[in-house]
């Protein structure tokens, strides 16, 4: 058998039998764009994660206030706690490993307005070596430094 007469007999196979050959190889496709679709689903996913991971900050441990879960030192369950000034030296005393241990205010209900827009941003407070630490860019102008801090300069304005 040459090889035009094996060519000619798969083209008349798949001619008689035209809903079958079709179905083979839409199922062919399907699978490899389902695969693709499924790598591609995956890799943003991951770069995603990614992004999120370097936006929260390099190597950063975050403590938050509120309520004991467990009865510890002879004190109740459900006690609240709060942070105090003094307890991030403490905390840093404590942490020889930590290279910054500092405090973070926020607030989520600050309101603003002008003659176009209503809205409410949440503010956050911290030591300068905030934008390190979690990572910020500025886009215009610079981050605030410790001079700023010791001065009491107003270094947010709103244009």
């Amino acid at each position: 058998m040459s090889l035009v007469d094996l060519f000619g007999d798969v083209v008349r196979t798949l001619w008689a039998h035209k809903l079958r050959a079709f179905l083979t190889m839409f199922g062919i496709v399907w699978g490899i764009v389902s695969i693709v679709l499924m790598v591609a689903a995956g890799e943003g996913l991951r770069k995603g994660q990614q992004e999120q991971a370097r936006n929260l900050g390099k190597d950063v441990m975050i403590v938050f206030h509120g309520r004991t879960s467990l009865q510890a030192g002879g004190t109740h369950a459900g006690r609240v706690i709060h942070w105090e000034y003094e307890d991030v030296a403490a905390v840093q005393d404590e942490s020889p490993d930590c290279e910054y241990a500092i405090p973070e205010l926020e607030q989520d209900t600050v309101l603003t307005h002008s003659n176009f827009n209503n809205a409410a941003f949440t503010v956050t407070g911290s030591y300068p070596q905030f934008a390190y630490i979690r990572s910020l860019d500025v886009g215009q102008g610079r981050f605030y430094d410790w001079g700023d801090m010791h001065e009491a300069r107003r270094v947010i304005r709103s244009t």
